[in-house]
């Protein structure tokens, strides 16, 4: 099974069970400034930081083992912005 197949299978469902949902995920990517994502890029959106790290804490274990094992270099941010008008 590949990576993006694995991620799907095991943290996917903990993402929607916290209300987290995909904007969009994949490549190519084209970067306007600094390098392009060398792996997947896969951008989400949750109501708010709480929320981001209530799913870590329940999935962090599970996500860094398959970035290990499958998606070397992957890097995840969160930022607190605020909601478009």
């Amino acid at each position: 099974m590949s990576s993006s197949g694995i991620f799907l299978k095991v943290v996917a469902p903990k993402l929607e069970q916290h209300g987290i949902k995909y904007l969009t995920r994949g490549l190519p990517a084209r970067s306007f400034m600094g390098d392009a994502p060398k792996n997947r890029l896969v951008i989400t959106k949750a109501k708010d930081m709480d929320t981001v790290m209530a799913f870590w804490n329940e999935s962090k274990d599970d996500f860094k083992n398959i970035a290990t094992k499958y998606a070397d270099g992957i890097r995840w941010y969160a930022v607190e912005g605020m909601e478009q008008q």
